[in-house]
């Protein structure tokens, strides 16, 4: 199994970066294409505001780029993954869990965010990310490879979500 933390800065509250991230429709479209990522479905539920905020959020997506011969072949060339979110505002984490297609029963992959407020309108956001593939002689390298783009996409939405904060004043 490996592991990854990845800790990134915004310049808003804990409660305004959630409800941007759970509630803005605009945000949440424009993140998708700028990954390059097609939805497929989107189920999302939530109860309580602000501080007692809980959401439960899956997303069915697909990548638009191609996917490395690996990836492709373990996946029978099937491309869409989902993503289930767990949010508690009251325990102060979001828990995510990223299930592949065809090889899920085999891979545990996904991650918790944890944040904190160094200071007003600061936001500190931890992801401590793993991924555990049973797959005989190539569970290293899917390990590999899929922190790594969790990496690479995690830098590309951090500095997304950066320019759409900034362009909201």
């Amino acid at each position: 199994m490996k592991r990854q933390r990845i800790e990134h800065q915004f310049a808003m509250s804990a409660s305004a970066f959630w409800e941007m991230f759970f509630f803005d429709q605009t945000y949440f479209d424009g993140l998708y294409n700028y990954l390059e990522l097609n939805i497929e479905d989107v189920k999302q539920s939530h109860s309580g505001t602000a501080e007692t905020l809980q959401v439960e959020r899956t997303v069915q997506m697909s990548p638009r780029r191609e996917m490395p011969a690996l990836m492709s072949k373990l996946l029978k060339g099937v491309k869409t993954v989902t993503e289930i979110g767990r949010f508690s505002a009251a325990d102060g984490r979001l828990e995510i869990s990223v299930r592949l297609p065809v090889i899920a029963s085999r891979v545990d992959y996904g991650g918790i965010y944890t944040w904190r407020e160094p200071s007003p309108n600061q936001l500190l956001r931890v992801w401590d990310g793993h991924c555990d593939a049973r797959i005989p002689m190539l569970g290293g390298k899917l390990e590999s490879f899929l922190l790594g783009e969790i990496e690479r996409d995690f830098g590309r939405v951090q500095r997304f979500t950066q320019d759409y904060i900034g362009s909201r004043g």
